[in-house]
């Protein structure tokens, strides 16, 4: 049986390792979307577009506060 320690070592260490093989994978889609309108970044520009989205979509249904200003 896996201790708590061990674990807490292994789960970030397997998600590391999910992350890295995923660069790959973004590379090549950021390449092939990039190939459509003629500009390498424009496969960056989508993902990040995309990823705005999905992020303030998650924020809304989650109900996250926004930030607070401090007072002077």
């Amino acid at each position: 049986m896996l201790t708590k320690t061990a674990l807490l070592a292994i789960i970030p260490t397997g998600i590391a390792l999910l992350a890295g093989a995923a660069l790959p994978l973004q590379a090549a889609s950021d390449a092939a979307i990039g190939l459509e309108p003629g500009h390498p970044l424009s496969g960056a520009l989508v993902w990040l577009a995309v990823g705005i989205i999905i992020t303030l979509a998650v924020a809304l249904l989650l109900r996250v506060p926004g930030a607070q200003r401090r007072g002077d």
